[in-house]
């Protein structure tokens, strides 16, 4: 049988509150936690939930334990005091939140899936998330890997096949992204989100599940899965009710979340994260090359555009709707006197063989002797959005680039968050006017996020 050992870890930082709060016995047993305050309060927390009876008891308990608060004799919050909020809660907080700036690869969304066309690079990139070493979804979320894959546009057209070979300039994306342990701030709400859980929450998902259990529903399932199963039944059973305690818990996390930011109880959220990326090149990239603009011939040197990249992120969310971000990040990449403009370009014409008249193709050529060399980048980034819920805001970056290429690049951008009707960010795009080797751009970078958050 496979029991919720492995939840007592987290109850540690909950029975060390309590002791705190002058605790008058604590007992572990196999199957559960008690602990009973000064005020004889006895609290319980089921650890093994393998029966209609201990999912019952685990769900009239459990939430309250992790997350309840406690109040003196004049109705305040007690200086010492339990969690004031559970894991899953802020998973679905933190990701429904932080996917509001989506602008490059190394932003960081917590959809399943999203892709970004940026302006900066002229890519159009392809991602999908995956949880790591996370056994239960109400477990944190603290370890999440993106794949991705990388390409080119030309003409607002991205090509990964050509008559059949593949194109130049595709490559893949590994992202790895460690995601802190945040805050979310309830000072001044404490009342009001208590009596939700006890009044509300807890009691609608017990009714719900006693229900459930007078009218055999979670018997006939089990009956569906006899008859899918047959001999392998008891293995598929011993996680059974662990995942039905599973799903309503994250189910009576979502609802507090929900009714939390619908009715501002809150002050400000919190958290930070540090990612990781590398850019795996697949395809080469060529450049057609003439050594001086008296010839006609052309050479083709190829370049494979490998990067990494480590960055930091803090982030804010306040009951208001305001939003900031502050980044700081670091790079290595690939470089060549091509993409920093360091070599002329034209587009050479080629006139039919047959007709001079007739133009054959054109190519966009350098001229000069090609070279390649790695170039290192510091770049701080901040972003803010502060009108239309959140909706609107103001950006602005700075970065030094060091080596051959050694130059100072800026960005002022006013990115917008496209929302769904539940408030949560779907499309995001910025308008960015930038100076990048010395030259000034206006343009528009987008992210569009799509599939179910992971949280």
């Amino acid at each position: 049988m496979r029991t919720y050992k492995v939840l007592f870890l987290p109850l540690l930082f909950t029975i060390n509150s309590f002791s705190q709060n002058k605790i008058v016995q604590a007992t572990v047993t196999d199957d559960k936690v008690e602990v009973t305050d000064v005020d004889n309060n006895v609290y319980s927390f089921y650890q093994d939930i393998n029966d209609e009876d201990k999912l019952l008891k685990a769900i009239e308990s459990n939430y309250l334990f992790e997350t309840r608060y406690f109040f003196n004799s004049e109705g305040k919050v007690k200086e010492k005091q339990s969690k004031k909020f559970n894991s899953k809660m802020m998973n679905i907080f933190f990701s429904e939140e932080v996917s509001g700036y989506i602008n490059d690869s190394k932003d960081l969304s917590l959809k399943r899936s999203y892709a970004v066309i940026s302006t900066e690079d002229k890519t159009l990139f392809l991602g999908r998330s995956f949880e790591l070493v996370r056994e239960k979804k109400t477990d944190k979320l603290t370890h999440l890997f993106t794949l991705g894959l990388k390409a080119k546009l030309k003409d607002n057209f991205t090509t990964l096949f050509k008559n059949g070979d593949i194109q130049n300039d595709i490559g893949i994306n590994l992202k790895y992204t460690w995601v802190g342990r945040g805050i979310i701030d309830f000072r001044g709400y404490e009342r009001q989100i208590d009596n939700l859980k006890q009044e509300v929450i807890v009691p609608n998902n017990v009714k719900e599940v006693k229900d459930n259990i007078k009218n055999e529903v979670y018997e006939k399932e089990i009956g569906v899965y006899n008859k899918v199963y047959g001999a392998d039944l008891p293995n598929k059973l011993d996680s059974f009710y662990e995942d039905k305690y599973e799903e309503i818990y994250s189910k009576m996390a979502e609802e507090e979340i929900t009714f939390i930011r619908n009715e501002k109880l809150y002050n400000f959220l919190w958290d930070h994260y540090v990612t990781f990326e590398a850019l795996l090149p697949v395809t080469e990239r060529s450049y057609d090359l003439l050594p001086d603009v008296s010839q006609s011939t052309t050479s083709t040197e190829t370049f494979m555009p490998w990067k990494t990249l480590l960055g930091y992120t803090s982030f804010w969310k306040k009951a208001n709707e305001q939003i900031i971000y502050l980044s700081a990040f670091a790079s290595v990449f690939n470089n060549n006197n091509a993409e920093i403009e360091k070599l002329d370009k034209f587009n050479l014409q080629q006139p039919n063989g047959t007709n001079s008249d007739v133009i054959e193709k054109t190519t966009e050529v350098f001229v000069g002797d090609f070279k390649q060399f790695v170039t290192t980048n510091i770049k701080i980034e901040g972003v803010t959005y502060f009108l239309r819920k959140g909706s609107i805001g103001l950006s602005g970056a700075i970065e030094q680039n060091f080596g051959e290429y050694d130059v100072l690049n800026w960005k002022l951008g006013m990115p917008f968050s496209l929302k769904d009707k539940e408030g949560k960010p779907t499309v995001n795009f910025e308008l960015q006017w930038k100076e990048v080797n010395k030259n000034h751009f206006v343009g528009i970078g987008v992210g569009f996020a799509f599939g179910k958050f992971i949280n």
